[in-house]
């Protein structure tokens, strides 16, 4: 792999232009103006360079955006009429006593995971309907895994290979997982849904 690093917005470390660095900021860091003008010149002397950056980070085929409405939450801007929605919900959740509202979104995903948080801070207010939709959803993470999680199989598979160079210790932590992932999967079980 070649050394790059990826730079994401929003997050540690930030990124500033260099002329924001006060000399004495720059003595305290270990920063070589000399030396950054030196690799700045030589970078842009390189313009190839700019290409095979470019080829490193291309994507073959186009990115599919994914289906669940909880890993594509940040393909898309929320519209102001939502956000004034979500704002109502979050007052309506933290009023005393809190009540459930009654999402109106425009967008899906936003209907989808309320009805998600709804199932799963207040599993008995589900009607028929929703408790139908929340069952599914948990049969298809489990036989299936989501996002980068793991499925259930492949979770009981991880604790089974850890077993094996795990001390005494870790032992009873891999214990626990496992009987935490039998948990999870007798619900589905008694309802016929996993095998």
């Amino acid at each position: 792999r070649p050394p790059l690093e990826t730079v994401v917005l929003n997050r540690c470390p930030f990124l500033a232009p260099v002329g924001v660095v006060r000399p004495p900021d720059a003595k305290r860091l270990g920063f070589d103006f000399d030396v950054i003008q030196k690799r700045q010149r030589l970078l842009a002397d390189a313009p190839e360079l700019a290409q095979k950056i470019a080829d490193v980070f291309r994507r073959d085929e186009p990115r599919e955006p994914p289906a669940d409405p909880e890993l594509a939450l940040y393909d898309a801007f929320i519209d102001d009429a939502d956000k004034r929605e979500l704002e109502r919900a979050r007052l309506a959740l933290a009023g005393n006593p809190p009540r459930w509202p009654a999402m109106a979104f425009d967008d899906p995903r936003l209907h989808a995971l309320g009805q998600r948080l709804k199932a799963r801070l207040r599993p008995s207010e589900l009607d028929a309907d929703e408790r139908q939709r929340w069952d599914d959803h948990v049969r298809v993470c489990l036989q299936e895994g989501f996002g980068r999680r793991p499925s259930l199989a492949e979770f009981e598979g991880e604790i089974a290979a850890l077993r094996e160079t795990a001390d005494r210790e870790q032992q009873h932590t891999l214990n626990q997982l496992a009987d935490y992932a039998r948990s999870l999967a007798r619900p589905q079980a008694e309802q016929g849904i996993a095998s």
